[in-house]
């Protein structure tokens, strides 16, 4: 036998689409697949940020959802956004920047939530979007503009 044929998970039968033996290899990884991932544990928001020209971005670590319920989501991660005091240069495209922001699940409770950014008690809210209903993904878009 040659090196190919151990990577190959079926062998050639005079059936065709007959599996020999089914890969231990593909089971482990569809079972770590299955409980590394819960969705009803994270809410993603796809933001686009309207700005006149490129400019360098970022978000303060005190950005909450929170919900109709009084409860706040804690920011988990982002993507294309860097969490203050860090500044980068963002994904500018066409008059906006866009970037993800990832938060604590909301609750059962919840159905509908808004996004602010709390800066401390000098800046204040820096944004705040409108108020979002809730939707069976917990994947939503928001347009951010900013507090002036």
């Amino acid at each position: 036998m040659s090196i190919k044929d151990f990577r190959c998970y079926k062998e050639q039968t005079v059936e065709l689409n007959t599996i020999v033996a089914a890969p231990e290899v593909e089971s482990a990884i569809n079972e770590l697949i299955k409980t590394s991932v819960d969705p009803e544990k994270q809410t993603i928001v796809h933001c686009r940020l309207k700005t006149e020209f490129f400019t360098y971005i970022r978000i303060h670590p005190t950005t909450f959802l929170i919900e109709n319920t009084g409860k706040k989501c804690k920011l988990i991660t982002t993507i294309d956004i860097t969490v203050a005091p860090e500044w980068c240069a963002g994904n500018y495209q066409r008059g906006y920047n866009y970037f993800t922001l990832i938060f604590e699940g909301l609750s059962y409770e919840c159905s509908s939530f808004h996004l602010q950014e709390f800066a401390g008690p000098v800046e204040g809210n820096l944004f705040e979007t409108k108020i979002m209903e809730r939707n069976k993904t917990d994947v939503y878009e928001a347009e951010i503009i900013l507090s002036n």
